[in-house]
């Protein structure tokens, strides 16, 4: 392969991973810094969950790492930087493949497993309506119905048999789009119609599962691009030094 072509990808590997190690490590300080005062009233009235930026603290030092051999090992052409530079992409592509086919796998028994969930909140609401039902908890159905504009699991009628019951005809205000300074109740004629929760739930992940398949397909193929552009320089900074 001819110089201009390599070191056109020298430039090109340096560049990216530069502009990686930048973003990586400005992500690695403020998740430090989010994670040193995760207990502090700013970060409480953020709800920034733990789990989140730990996460992302690991993933971006991971970033670091790696943009960090991949700079070097370019700028520097060192076959050794460039050769681990491509196992850790690798290592990294592996990784996403696995991911990608456990949540296949498990696709259905999420799906399913939360339809259960969502029945046992309902379930949840009969038991307690007798002595007085707070709508304003943290059953996972009234927070699905007040952030996905629906009623109940499958439809408005999965809250009838306990609105007749228990509620004296009142639905839960959060199915239904009420003006609080009318002070009008959530009924059956006011409820949100259509698809349950259930399904509006589903139809927002089959909508976020094709944008992150699209950017995982998109990173897949660059990395695949870096690993190439890895080896070959390696292979080439290598002959030229065992030249000299």
């Amino acid at each position: 392969m001819s110089g201009c072509t390599v070191k056109t990808m020298k430039y090109i590997t340096f560049f990216i991973n530069f502009l990686i190690f930048i973003g990586s490590l400005a992500l690695v300080i403020a998740c430090g810094l989010q994670k040193a005062h995760v207990d502090s009233a700013l970060a409480e009235a953020m709800k920034i969950p733990t789990g989140s930026v730990t996460f992302l603290l690991v993933f971006a030092s991971f970033g670091l790492v790696i943009s960090f051999f991949g700079c070097c090992g370019a700028i520097n052409e060192s076959p050794c930087m460039l050769g681990t530079f491509a196992t850790l992409v690798a290592i990294c592509l592996l990784v996403q493949i696995v991911c990608a086919g456990i949540v296949i796998s498990y696709k259905n028994n999420f799906t399913e497993g939360l339809k259960e969930e969502l029945y046992k909140d309902l379930e949840n609401v009969t038991t307690k309506s007798e002595a007085g039902f707070d709508f304003n908890s943290t059953n996972t159905l009234i927070i699905l119905q007040e952030h996905l504009h629906c009623c109940g699991v499958n439809g408005s009628s999965d809250w009838k048999h306990v609105s007749e019951t228990y509620l004296d005809n009142q639905y839960p205000p959060s199915c239904c789009a009420l003006n609080s300074t009318t002070g009008q109740t959530c009924d059956a004629d006011h409820a949100y119609k259509g698809d349950g929760c259930y399904e509006t739930f589903v139809d927002e992940i089959k909508g976020g599962v094709v944008v992150i398949g699209a950017f995982g397909i998109i990173l897949a193929l660059v990395q695949v691009l870096a690993i190439v552009f890895a080896c070959v320089m390696a292979k080439s900074f290598k002959r030229d030094y065992d030249v000299v």
